[in-house]
């Protein structure tokens, strides 16, 4: 736990955020999160997004919940087309130079936010006269809470947080002004699965429908653009056309995300699209050899060699996805087969697990789910998805979450009361006590 909140707390002061206009830089150059490789990438963020949503439902730091705002509206004001689809990446060149568009020289700052209000922002941003990095420029960074300079400076938090603010402001319009990195407009389902999962996630955290209603809008502009009706996928949306046969992560991850949109409205809608992935990933993408998939499809061109992906990278590899997909379809529509492939593909991978644990986190989460058992937590009645979404305020990674007004699952048969909202708690298909209050039912989920 210490080590994650380490982590969390410094990349969300270090440089490679953006502390004016939101949203996380490609990686960092150096060991301490201070200089970024200025680039931003969709597929960052999405996970990001998730990853500090959790935290806060975790610790309810604020800082995490800024970072998810900031984040967020960086991904809404530029990264987002008018129809809903997330645009996949920024430059980090502009007038050919990498990071002009972000990096000051002290004056600079002294010149836009005044005198006064710089005495607080340079030594709360490790601003120098010399610069912070090359050719006397400084890369915004944090070392110090907003309560530690109040408590240096003697004024209140709220002073501080104010003029803080105030003077992000100025210099963000200040940057606005400024010849801008280019952008790929390009959209990919994969990445915009992960970042479609990323305002689910915050919605949960954060209780707001803003968040909820940007990933329908995402879900749908998709399901118009990409999904064909025997569930074939195409991977790349551009100039207003669709092209390029999906790969597996695409099948995947976007299955996955409808998966979570079904739990976040218990629309039966989106669960069935994910279904529907999954089938024609399953009898396309197939290995006859081991329970593996291969990463491109039977109906694809003919390739010399078709590879499989197990190993994670810049993003979770796309068998391990598709496994944790099976895994839950076959739980929610009581497949089986779906069920006994997943931990199959699971136990093919098991022994890479001890050797290189770091590239495969992915399997090992689904592992972590399959060994100790999932909680299937069944929300039944006309204020199923309000009291879903307060107990989803709490971080819950093993339990999955379905409901709604009709009992369209195997799992919701005989679950609905009429005129009440009951809240049921199993595992292994053997239910707790029903309740209808949300605290004593997280207090079975504790």
């Amino acid at each position: 736990m210490q080590l994650a909140t380490r982590s969390l707390d410094a990349m969300a002061m270090g440089g490679i955020f953006d502390h004016l206009g939101g949203g996380f830089a490609r990686y960092s150059t150096d060991a301490i999160w201070h200089v970024p490789h200025f680039e931003k990438m969709l597929y960052d963020n999405g996970q990001m997004v998730s990853l500090y949503a959790h935290g806060f439902q975790v610790t309810k730091n604020p800082l995490y919940a800024d970072v998810v705002i900031k984040t967020l509206e960086f991904i809404k004001t530029e990264m987002t087309s008018p129809d809903g689809g997330f645009y996949s990446s920024i430059n980090a060149d502009s007038e050919d130079e990498e990071g002009k568009f972000y990096v000051w020289t002290k004056a600079e700052i002294e010149t836009v936010i005044g005198k006064q209000a710089a005495d607080l922002f340079i030594p709360y941003y490790q601003i120098t006269d010399s610069g912070n990095w090359e050719h006397g420029k400084n890369v915004l960074f944090r070392k110090m809470s907003k309560e530690e300079l109040a408590k240096e400076k003697g004024i209140s938090t709220e002073e501080c947080s104010r003029l803080l603010n105030e003077s992000e402001a100025k210099l963000l319009k200040t940057r606005n002004s400024r010849e801008r990195p280019t952008l790929d407009d390009k959209v990919l389902v994969s990445w915009n699965a992960l970042m479609m999962k990323a305002y689910i996630d915050a919605h949960y955290a954060l209780s707001d429908p803003a968040y909820l209603e940007a990933a329908l809008a995402n879900a749908r502009f998709i399901e118009r653009n990409f999904i064909r009706d025997n569930g074939q996928l195409w991977r790349s949306f551009s100039q207003g056309k669709a092209g390029i046969d999906a790969f597996l992560d695409d099948y995947a991850l976007l299955a996955r995300s409808f998966i979570s949109l079904y739990q976040a409205t218990y629309d039966i809608h989106w669960l069935d699209k994910a279904r529907l992935l999954t089938e024609y990933a399953s009898l396309n993408f197939g290995n006859n050899e081991n329970p593996l998939f291969y990463y491109t499809s039977g109906k694809s061109e003919a390739l010399v060699a078709r590879k499989t992906e197990v190993a994670d990278n810049v993003i979770p590899s796309s068998n391990s996805v598709m496994a944790e997909v099976l895994y839950l379809i076959g739980e929610y529509y009581a497949v089986d087969s779906y069920l006994v492939k997943s931990k199959d593909m699971l136990r093919v991978i098991a022994p890479h697990l001890s050797k290189n644990d770091p590239y495969y986190s992915n399997w090992a989460s689904l592992m972590g789910l399959i060994t100790t058992g999932p909680y299937e937590v069944a929300v039944m009645g006309k204020d199923a998805v309000a009291k879903s979404n307060e107990i989803r305020r709490s971080y819950f990674p093993t339990a999955f979450f379905m409901g709604g007004e009709k009992e369209d699952l195997p799992l919701l048969e005989n679950k609905n009361v009429e005129g009440r909202t009951i809240i049921y708690v199993c595992r292994n298909k053997t239910c707790k006590f029903p309740e209808e209050d949300v605290e004593r039912a997280m207090k079975q989920l504790r």
